[in-house]
C-alpha cells in the first residue's frame, strides 16, 4: 500500500513539474512582460503611465469648450490596457446681468486595445463614462443645478514614443449619455512611463 502511494505521488509530483516547466516557458515568451530571466530594469516593460490631456469638448448643437485632465494607464499585455481618464472643463454664456456659468467633471474607465506594434501604435478604445455638470447664474435667480450623466464613450487614436519614456498621444472620441445625448471630443497630450 505504502508502495502503491508513493509511486502515485511520485507520478503526480512529475507531472505538476513537467507542466509548470511547459506552462513558464510559453507564459515566458518574448512579447510577455514577466520574463523575470532578465533581471536588469526596463523602462519597455513597465506597464504604468500617466498623462496631461487637453482638447475641446463638443455637445450636440452646441460650440466646444476646452477640456484639461489627466490619463492612467496599465498595459495588461502588449495588445491590452485598462484606461481611467478625468477631464474638467469650465464654460460660460450668456450677458453681464445674467450669466450661466458650467461646470464639467468627466470621469472614464474601459479597455484600450492597440491594433499593431512599433513606435507609433494605433488604438481603438471603450470606455464608461460618468458626468457631473453642475450649472448656475451669476447673480443668485437660482441655486446651483448638478446633473450625473452615465454613458458610454468610444474612441480611436495614436500613442508615438517621443523617448524611451515620453510618449505623445492623439485621439478623438464620441460618447452617448443617457440624459444629454452625444459628446464629441478631440484630445491631445504628452504620457509618462514609468
Amino acid at each position: 500500500m505504502k508502495t502503491k502511494s508513493f509511486f502515485a505521488v511520485a507520478i503526480l509530483f512529475l507531472t505538476c513539474n513537467a507542466f509548470s516547466q511547459q506552462s513558464s516557458e510559453n507564459f515566458l515568451e518574448k512579447d510577455s512582460y514577466l520574463d523575470l530571466r532578465n533581471s536588469e530594469p526596463n523602462k519597455q516593460n513597465n506597464r504604468f503611465s500617466t498623462g496631461f490631456i487637453a482638447g475641446t469638448t463638443t455637445k450636440t448643437n452646441t460650440n466646444g469648450s476646452l477640456s484639461l485632465g489627466l490619463e492612467f494607464t496599465y498595459d495588461i499585455s502588449k495588445k491590452f490596457s485598462l484606461v481611467g481618464s478625468y477631464l474638467h472643463n469650465n464654460d460660460h454664456y450668456g450677458d453681464l446681468e445674467k450669466t450661466v456659468h458650467i461646470n464639467e467633471n468627466d470621469y472614464s474607465a474601459g479597455v484600450r486595445f492597440y491594433a499593431n506594434k512599433g513606435k507609433a501604435k494605433f488604438f481603438m478604445e471603450s470606455l464608461l463614462d460618468l458626468n457631473i455638470f453642475t450649472s448656475g447664474y451669476n447673480s443668485g435667480y437660482n441655486s446651483p443645478v448638478t446633473a450625473k450623466s452615465l454613458g458610454l464613450a468610444f474612441g480611436i487614436g495614436n500613442v508615438f514614443e517621443l523617448t524611451d519614456n515620453f510618449s505623445g498621444i492623439l485621439k478623438t472620441s464620441v460618447a452617448k449619455f443617457e440624459e444629454k445625448g452625444f459628446t464629441y471630443g478631440i484630445f491631445g497630450g504628452l504620457r509618462y512611463r514609468f
